[in-house]
C-alpha cells in the first residue's frame, strides 16, 4: 500500500517538473501591416543567416536579431539551424568578413522592445516568445523551443 502511494507521488512529481521544463514556442513576426504571411523553414533560415535580404519574392525586410546573450537568441538558432551560439557568431563574422552580408540590427531587452521595433519599421523582421504576441505583430513563422 504504501509503495502505491509513493509511485503515485513520484509520477506527480515528474510530470509536474515536465509541465514546468517546457519551453515557449518562438515566433518569428512582422509588422502586422507587411504582406508576408507565412514563412517556411528555409525562408526564415535564409534570412536569420544572411542569405538573402528577401523573406519571399519582391518583399525585402530588416532582420532584427536579439541579444547574443539571451535565452531567446540562443534557443532561436538551435531551433531553426541546431546552431550554438558562438557558431552563429562565426557564420556572421565570414559574412561580414568576406562581404557577404552586413551584421542585423539587434535589439536589446525583452519581447515587448522587439515588438514596438517591428511596430515601428513596416519591412522590420525579428523573434519573441509567442505567449508576448500581440495583434500589432502578425506571426509568419513558429519553432518549437528547446
Amino acid at each position: 500500500m504504501k509503495y502505491k502511494y509513493i509511485f503515485a507521488l513520484m509520477s506527480s512529481l515528474f510530470l509536474s517538473s515536465q509541465v514546468l521544463m517546457a519551453a515557449d514556442n518562438i515566433v518569428v513576426v512582422v509588422n502586422k501591416k507587411s504582406t508576408l504571411q507565412k514563412l517556411t523553414l528555409n525562408q526564415i533560415k535564409a534570412v536569420f543567416l544572411g542569405e538573402t535580404r528577401y523573406a519571399a519574392p519582391g518583399i525585402l525586410v530588416e532582420v532584427t536579431d536579439r541579444d547574443r546573450a539571451s535565452d531567446i537568441y540562443r534557443q532561436f538558432y538551435d531551433g531553426i539551424a541546431s546552431m550554438k551560439p558562438k557558431e552563429v557568431s562565426v557564420h556572421w563574422a565570414r559574412k561580414v568578413f568576406t562581404g557577404e552580408a552586413p551584421p542585423p540590427a539587434r535589439v536589446s531587452g525583452d519581447d515587448a522592445q522587439a515588438i514596438s521595433l517591428v511596430k515601428a519599421k513596416p519591412d522590420a523582421i525579428t523573434y519573441i516568445f509567442e505567449k508576448n504576441a500581440n495583434a500589432s505583430v502578425r506571426i509568419v513563422f513558429s519553432v518549437q523551443a528547446k
